[in-house]
Order: C-alpha cells, then sequence, then structure tokens
C-alpha cells in the first residue's frame, strides 16, 4: 500500500495504544463497518478515530500482496500460508538463510534496520497528525453545518410564531370588532 495501515499479517500494538482501545472503543469505534473490514481495517480506522499513532513497517514483513513473499529474507512474519506445508517449506528456509549469516552481519542488518525504523517514524506520525488535522477539519466542518442548520430552524420558528401571534392578534381584533358591531346592533334594535 502507499499509506500507512495496519496490516493483518503482523500487529503489533503498545500498551498505551490498547488502554486507549479499551477505555474509549465502545463509545468511539461501534458504528464502525467491522463486519466487512476485517481486524486490521477496523483497527486502522478505530485507531485514526482514537488519535492513536500508527504506522506500517513493510520491512518486518514479507506478504504476498506487498512485493510477494521471499522467505530467504529476515521478516518477522511470512504471509499468507494457508497450509501447513507451505508455511514449513517457509519457515525452513527462513531458519537455513538465518543460519548462514555471521553475527556481524547480523548486527551491521540490525542496525540498519533500527537507524530506518527512526527515520521512518516522524514521517508517519506527520501522516497521522495530517489525517487528525483533515478529520478534525471535517469535523469542525460538519459542526458549522449543523449550527447553521439550527439557527435557519429557530429562524424558522420563530417567523412562524410572529406569524401565528399576528394571526391571532388579527383574529381577535375582529372577534371585538364583531362583538362591538353586535353590541350596535343590539343597541340600535332596542332603540
Amino acid at each position: 500500500p502507499g499509506r500507512p495501515a495496519l496490516f493483518g499479517a503482523l500487529e503489533a500494538m503498545s500498551r498505551d495504544a490498547l488502554n486507549i482501545y479499551f477505555d474509549k472503543e465502545w463509545d468511539t469505534c461501534r458504528t464502525l463497518l467491522w463486519k466487512p473490514w476485517g481486524e486490521d481495517k477496523y483497527l486502522k480506522y478505530c485507531f485514526v478515530a482514537l488519535k492513536i499513532a500508527y504506522f506500517l513497517d513493510t520491512n518486518i514483513i514479507s506478504d504476498e500482496y506487498c512485493g510477494g513473499v521471499k522467505c530467504s529474507n529476515f521478516h518477522g512474519a511470512y504471509h499468507p500460508f494457508k497450509s501447513s506445508a507451505d508455511w514449513m517449506g517457509c519457515w525452513k528456509e527462513a531458519e537455513n538463510v538465518q543460519e548462514s549469516i555471521s553475527d556481524a552481519d547480523r548486527s551491521t542488518r540490525q542496525e540498519v534496520v533500527h537507524a530506518a525504523e527512526k527515520k521512518a517514524l516522524p514521517m508517519w506520525q506527520e501522516v497521522a497528525r495530517a489525517e487528525w488535522a483533515v478529520r478534525d477539519n471535517a469535523t469542525k466542518a460538519r459542526a458549522a453545518v449543523a449550527e447553521e442548520a439550527r439557527r435557519a430552524n429557530e429562524q424558522v420558528e420563530e417567523a412562524a410564531n410572529e406569524a401565528e401571534l399576528k394571526a391571532w392578534e388579527a383574529a381577535h381584533e375582529a372577534r371585538l370588532k364583531a362583538e362591538e358591531e353586535a353590541e350596535k346592533a343590539q343597541e340600535e334594535a332596542k332603540r
């Protein structure tokens, strides 16, 4: 994918993220379309709603849907293997490659990966901040539209109340005038 997301093959969450999720998930995320999405997409959108930063590290997984599975490369997860025979074959291939690499190569690779992670994290945090800003701006725009609608409804209600009052006053005056004319007519009839 061209943008950060949680990815089903491997999902890691901090304790703080899970605490926020368990405290606020029901109120914030219960309206999300979780049934057709799967847990990875649901968590991504729920984390966005909860303002929990997240990022995708495609270097830690080897996935058929993101560049193909390469069992001979170092990865924390390999996906998808639907049969145990396919999974074991990939596992053995990865294990054989791991054993053939020296400790020096391993530590150098870990340093490179660590440096890349340190560079990538601020970028993904900035992307998350931008997504939050877009979401917040949309929320503010919805609130402004709702406020305008509320004001318009108040104006309509006020105009309706004024029209009703004027109609009542006109009817009242007409009744008073009719009563006055009826009294005059009775007085004239008595004379």
